[in-house]
């Protein structure tokens, strides 16, 4: 038993021992462990910077491409009332005014696209932010329902009142 004890012991200090010699070189493994730790929480915040500036600017294109979409409309709308005003007059016959009303139809189907693009821009916006457009209790049942909550939270976004809702989904 006595010697038991003094082997117990010998090995205790031979430990001690090495770890005394091997701290030094396992606090600078810790250390090193830290500086990739941060490098790769700068890294992850650079990236999700660069998905929000991409996104932005994917906005702001979409935002352009309406805008000057709407303006076609518009050009578009002008252009068919005079086809229509001409025809009723008998100076052009139905089909150049088919073929305005196929025009007037077809920039309105573009626009109506740019709007989508631009709506999805938008969402892409607050996805890339790591924002849930619905809320945690919504359940998915019927389209009504899922556009009245998302029109809702838009509105709740819009007045700055931006949370995080992927946290309140944790807790």
């Amino acid at each position: 038993m006595v010697n038991q004890s003094w082997i117990d012991a010998g090995v205790k200090v031979t430990w001690n021992l090495f770890n005394l010699f091997s701290g030094p070189a396992a606090y600078k493994v810790a250390q090193a462990g830290e500086t990739v730790a941060e490098a790769r929480r700068q890294a992850m915040s650079m990236a999700v910077l660069a998905q929000l500036y991409v996104a932005r600017a994917n906005f702001n294109e979409a935002q352009r491409q309406y805008r000057t979409g709407k303006e076609l409309q518009k050009l578009d709308a002008a252009i068919l009332e005079q086809l229509n005003n001409r025809y009723k007059a008998g100076s052009i016959g139905e089909l150049q005014l088919i073929q305005g009303e196929l025009n007037a139809v077809n920039t309105s189907l573009r626009n109506d696209l740019a709007y989508a693009e631009l709506r999805n821009s938008w969402g892409q916006i607050f996805i890339t932010a790591g924002l849930d457009p619905l809320p945690p209790s919504q359940q998915v049942s019927d389209i009504p329902s899922v556009e009245r909550a998302l029109a809702q939270t838009e509105k709740h976004w819009e007045s700055g009142a931006v949370t995080d809702t992927t946290t309140e989904n944790t807790k």
